[in-house]
């Protein structure tokens, strides 16, 4: 096992090598003509990123914001064969990085084509989000700072966008943003992760916001019949909460007790609704044994069956542009997902988070609300404590609503300079 870990990094470190040489033979041969459009690639958040509202909402403001521009073509480009989630408007889909092959060689092969793709480019926009800095696998840290680098060898100006940055990332991440980042242009999306970023790279790295602030909400046939429902709750003078649950966190954290997790999640929800609150149960990932829905399923079917006169499970999938336009019609959003958070702020409603990582706190910073952050693991052992938190939240919502509609132009302002020429 030892062995064959060593032997995966030493053909990275070789694989490396070769690219960056070959973008810089590239970069010297290849000539650029000028355009009155600049074209220009937005790279999908991550190579699962379908079933993910999160990673959705990410393209979809990148995209508008992009679109903003007159002189832009905006392209998507995806890691795999096909993208098949959202296209956002006024954008083309480009093609894959890495192309499906039933043959070895064809497989190493492969990687070698990606410079040649990056140079149909003038500008290269990465969404790090919260994959730059090893939380979820080094590797794909390392990757896309690679491919920043051989753009910018091949003079592709390239971007990262939009990304969080924790206080202990792997050493191997950290050697390899200061090797391969070198004068890329880097936006965080909050104070803190601008801060460990700036020492990290060992220059000022600007603090935006994140890009999904600028995703559009959209009203479809399903997203009406469910604003129907809350109307019906409101006018029966029950507050509704938007409601999601992320049991990622949890399966990482504390394995084989998701279904605990879960049963304590009911607990509080039997309590906020003899308080007289209504909840709309919003998932915003498929992805995963532990998605968002599967999670939300069984909390509704072990609900008693008063508590689920109160609580509203839609069926099918719902969209990020549909989220954002639901939870606008709520009072409340308590979340485990950041981008439901943002989707719930960007719309003017106040948010709970229960966090499992500091992009939370930067985020709702943003707000001057993130004492409105709660960790994960509290549902476990302090369920009185939370259901009681969220109906004096609930008390001062008001209060709330003004307080982050007050802040929503100077934020969606910081989150359109990601993409600022």
């Amino acid at each position: 096992m030892i062995y064959m870990k060593r032997l995966k990094v030493i053909l990275f470190r070789f694989l490396t090598t070769c690219l960056l040489v070959e973008a810089r033979v590239l970069g010297l041969i290849i000539s650029r003509r000028s355009s009155s459009r600049r074209r220009v690639a937005v790279l999908e958040p991550c190579p699962t990123s379908v079933g993910s509202n999160g990673d959705e909402a990410l393209i979809e403001g990148t995209c508008r914001f992009l679109n903003e521009r007159t002189d832009t073509k905006v392209e998507l480009l995806s890691f795999y064969d096909q993208y098949g989630g959202l296209l956002p408007a006024n954008t083309t889909y480009g093609g894959s990085l890495y192309r499906h092959s039933d043959h070895a060689l064809m497989k190493f092969i492969r990687y070698f084509l990606w410079p040649m793709e990056l140079a149909k480019y003038d500008e290269l926009y990465v969404i790090g989000a919260d994959l730059i800095d090893g939380y979820y696998a080094p590797t794909v840290s390392q990757f896309l700072f690679l491919l920043l680098r051989i753009g910018a060898l091949m003079k592709v100006k390239g971007s990262l966008i939009s990304c969080s940055f924790n206080s202990a990332p792997p050493p191997a991440v950290l050697l390899s943003a200061r090797k391969l980042l070198g004068a890329t242009r880097v936006h965080a999306r909050d104070a803190y992760s601008a801060e460990r970023l700036s020492a990290v790279l060992g220059r000022a790295v600007s603090h935006s916001a994140d890009v999904a602030f600028g995703m559009i909400p959209e009203s479809t046939d399903q997203s009406q019949k469910i604003v129907a429902w809350i109307r019906k709750q409101q006018s029966d003078h029950r507050q509704v909460i938007a409601l999601n649950i992320n049991l990622l966190p949890i399966s990482r954290q504390f394995s084989g007790r998701e279904e605990e997790y879960i049963r304590q999640w009911g607990q509080w929800l039997a309590k906020l609704v003899d308080q007289g609150f209504s909840f709309v149960f919003l998932p915003h990932d498929y992805r995963s044994e532990w998605s968002d829905e599967v999670a939300l399923n069984i909390l509704f079917e072990q609900a008693s069956p008063i508590t689920q006169t109160r609580c509203l499970l839609p069926a099918g999938r719902l969209h990020a542009p549909e989220i954002k336009e639901l939870v606008s019609h709520c009072r409340l959003t308590v979340t485990g997902r950041m981008h439901l958070a943002i989707a719930s702020m960007g719309a003017g409603v106040p948010v709970i988070t229960y966090a499992y990582q500091s992009k939370f706190e930067g985020i709702l910073r943003l707000f001057e609300i993130e004492s409105c952050v709660r960790p994960i693991e509290g549902i476990y052992d302090r369920v009185d404590e939370e259901a009681a938190y969220a109906v004096n939240v609930a008390g001062q919502i008001d209060k709330l609503r003004t307080v982050v509609a007050s802040h929503i132009k100077e934020v969606l302002d910081l989150a359109r300079v990601n993409v600022s020429a």
